[in-house]
């Protein structure tokens, strides 16, 4: 699957630089940046994680289906 023409967003919460979908209804931290560009967004949200010292949650990854 590819994400080419989706958009996502960096918060900056209390705890953590949350990376996530541009469309998730999400307002429990504080807007940083939005970027069209998986690769660019995922570089700038690392970097700040890193310089803030605190982790990266990377909300973008779909989840895992599971069979039972």
């Amino acid at each position: 699957m590819t994400n080419q023409n989706a958009s996502y967003s960096v918060y900056l919460s209390n705890f953590a630089v949350e990376l996530r979908r541009e469309k998730s209804d999400f307002s429990g931290a504080q807007l940083v940046c939005s970027q069209n560009s998986y690769a660019k967004v995922l570089q700038f949200a690392e970097a700040l994680a890193h310089s803030k010292e605190m982790p990266l949650q990377n909300y973008t990854q779909f989840e895992r289906r599971y069979e039972y």
